[in-house]
């Protein structure tokens, strides 16, 4: 299984562009072959997120690693297929 994680450091605000990276989620996290991280720096109730956009994340999971650096954040991504 791949791991994929896709950052959003507004999802808090749950605006256009917060439905495009969701529904990116979405979509990849609907496929077998995928295990979807949305990465954060501030937290945000996924749960409340999905509903306010009409989208199913129930298979998404949600990280929150404030941005520190460069290499915190090299850190953090290592481990995922696709960033």
């Amino acid at each position: 299984m791949k791991k994929i994680a896709i950052y959003d450091r507004y999802l808090s605000t749950v605006g256009g562009g917060e439905r495009y990276s969701c529904k990116i989620a979405e979509v990849l996290s609907k496929q077998n072959e995928f295990k979807v991280d949305l990465i954060t720096d501030i937290f945000a109730d996924l749960k409340k997120v999905s509903r306010r956009l009409n989208l199913d994340l129930s298979r998404v999971n949600l990280k929150i690693f404030p941005f520190v650096s460069e290499d915190y954040a090299v850190r953090i991504t290592k481990k995922y297929d696709l960033f």
